[in-house]
């Protein structure tokens, strides 16, 4: 993947963060947050100590008072991706794909051929995941400032240097050479250098600290992103601020964001946090409370051909949006970028995104119900109408809509139920068992 990143708008970043949680129906559920696979029954992340075997040992306890424990054998499926060995969930494929064909998997990267590498990125022509396939690494490192061009895969790693071919101008591509931060440097970094996000995010998981200012290794790049700390007193709308503010910052009952409309002042804006929808159109520094608005509005605020919604991403702003056309847009439409995409028309069966190098709309018939028969990988799907049908299952398999509008279909796991029946004094049946998965 290319240090120098053209596809990738504000507005996906706000819509991947959007996506709501997928639960499982399943009575023998594992916890999201745990290395191992295990899913919490609730909505939050859950980090466990515990240590899991990949053949575990479910205990039954039934209605007659007994426990049954049986060691059923199966095997936990692995949440991770090892796309450099194709092992895990996702794996790359067998053969060289041909640049710009869709893919449906944005945790594929990384795929050599020869020398050939390719990553499943977002910028397709019809604004969804394609295939991106550059030149290779070089054999041996190359040195700061050497020439590269905008065919080429980076970063490249080396010992003891990571390289990344990239651009200031569009015009000329050149390497940067360094060794890959791993815990906070003596003295204030450069931003835009290089980090590794895993490493400095257990070292320092609030950040590296330099007088007023903290530093993070953003997860996106890996590279530093440096901003000055929030105040320790409230500041007042108006008062001046620098571009590099952390914002918004958060204080008693009122949000404070640091903003400029000239590019050249910037001051601080403080209100308490919308709630509900303001009458009128937000700002786009506007503070707001997710939460709230999640429930007082979750298909965001209506103005006019205007959609906004409060973006987690930016710590609490709205975010607003041209809306989706009252009817289906011919594909090759012109369109805005950040137009609200994908656009679902239910009725028409039709679903619609905007994107491309001169942002145009393409339509394509897509099931905005489950199929009678499982779709095939990649089908073209509504993901907004699947995910309210309650996704599709087919014997011992699953198919969701992902958010750029594909079917993937999984083996469902776990779903172990024991026989049901009347329970006979005096014997070991169980009447209704109820799986609980143990962690040791």
């Amino acid at each position: 993947m290319k240090r120098f990143i053209t596809h990738l708008s504000l507005p996906l970043m706000v819509a991947l963060l959007w996506m709501p949680s997928c639960k499982s129906s399943d009575s023998d559920t594992k916890d999201s947050g745990d290395e191992n696979g295990e899913q919490n029954t609730d909505d939050s992340l859950v980090s466990d100590a515990d240590t899991d075997t990949d053949t575990d040992t479910d205990t039954d306890t039934d209605t007659d008072g007994d426990t049954d424990t049986d060691a059923d054998g199966d095997t936990n499926p692995p949440t991770d991706t090892d796309t450099a060995t194709g092992e895990g969930t996702s794996s790359c494929p067998d053969t060289l794909p041909t640049d710009g064909d869709a893919c449906d998997d944005m945790m594929l990267s990384g795929c050599v051929f020869d020398d050939v590498t390719c990553d499943c990125a977002w910028g397709g022509g019809a604004g969804t995941f394609a295939w991106n396939c550059t030149d290779s690494c070089p054999a041996s490192s190359p040195t700061t400032g050497d020439a590269c061009s905008d065919a080429q895969y980076s970063p490249c790693e080396y010992d003891p240097e990571t390289c990344i071919c990239g651009t200031e101008d569009q015009t000329n591509w050149t390497w940067t050479c360094e060794v890959v931060a791993t815990e906070c440097p003596a003295e204030q970094p450069a931003a835009g250098g290089m980090c590794d996000a895993n490493a400095i995010g257990a070292a320092a998981p609030e950040g590296c600290v330099y007088d007023d200012i903290n530093c993070s290794c953003t997860a996106w790049f890996n590279s530093w992103s440096c901003q000055r700390q929030c105040p320790a007193d409230q500041p007042s709308t108006g008062d001046a601020c620098t571009q590099e503010q952390q914002s918004p910052c958060t204080f008693d009952e009122e949000t404070c964001t640091c903003s400029t409309e000239d590019d050249t002042s910037w001051t601080w804006n403080c209100m308490v946090p919308a709630a509900t929808c303001p009458d009128a159109m937000p700002a786009g520094t506007d503070a707001c409370d997710a939460d709230a608005l999640a429930t007082a509005a979750p298909d965001g605020c209506v103005y006019d051909d205007m959609i906004c919604n409060c973006s987690r991403f930016t710590g609490g702003t709205f975010q607003c949006q041209q809306g989706c056309p009252a009817s289906v847009p011919a594909t090759g439409d012109e369109c805005a970028q950040g137009q609200q995409s994908p656009c679902e028309y239910v009725d028409d069966a039709q679903r619609c995104t905007c994107g491309g190098e001169e942002f145009t709309w393409t339509c394509d018939a897509a099931a905005s119900s489950c199929p009678d028969t499982q779709p095939e990988e990649g089908d073209a799907c509504m993901r907004t109408a699947i995910e309210a049908a309650g996704n599709c299952t087919y014997d011992t398999v699953e198919c969701t809509c992902s958010w750029w509008g594909t079917f993937g279909c999984a083996e469902m796991t776990n779903t172990d139920t024991e026989a049901t029946g009347t329970d006979e004094p005096g014997t070991d049946e169980p009447t209704s068992d109820t799986e609980t998965d143990t962690a040791a």
